[in-house]
């Protein structure tokens, strides 16, 4: 990886710790949302996403990250990080967001750790535990189970 894509990695990473970092919640979510909008708009190439971002706050976060980062660099390095433009940060963190919500999908829902998949042939019973679903129309039932706890959690996707 060269070291613009490293200094982008770097920042991006400094947003999504920022946005971790902010309470309440409910104004997380709020961030999250606008900074999505804002992706979505840099993508599609729209002409009001730099009026938007200005006005959400989402370049004075970035910014922000920015200027926590240049204070840990020597001047060279610093050169390549200011060389960044906003835009390139809000889409790798809104790529970042997605990557992790896909991810998401496939953890457990009390410890966090993956899952994965279990297949029961019936043998015209059904399995014990109420989270196995029937798949198709013969006896094959399937869950998903947590590598580290056991939990035992329906199929995702039904």
């Amino acid at each position: 990886m060269s070291v613009p894509q490293q200094d982008l990695e770097i920042l991006a990473r400094a947003v999504l710790d920022r946005l971790e970092a902010v309470e309440p919640p409910c104004v997380r979510r709020l961030l999250l949302a606008q900074l999505n909008v804002v992706a979505k708009l840099l993508q599609l190439e729209a002409s009001g996403a730099d009026e938007l971002a200005a006005e959400t706050g989402v370049v004075a976060l970035v910014e922000e990250c920015r200027d926590g980062r240049l204070r840990e660099l020597d001047a060279d390095r610093g050169l390549g990080t200011l060389g960044i433009e906003w835009q390139e940060v809000v889409l790798r963190v809104a790529h970042r967001l997605a990557q992790d919500r896909r991810a998401a999908t496939c953890r457990c829902s009390r410890c966090g750790a993956s899952t994965y998949e279990v297949t029961h042939r019936g043998g015209r019973r059904r399995p014990p535990g109420r989270h196995f679903r029937r798949i198709g129309t013969g006896d094959l039932y399937r869950a998903r189970r947590c590598s580290a706890c056991g939990l035992v959690q329906p199929p995702h996707g039904r």
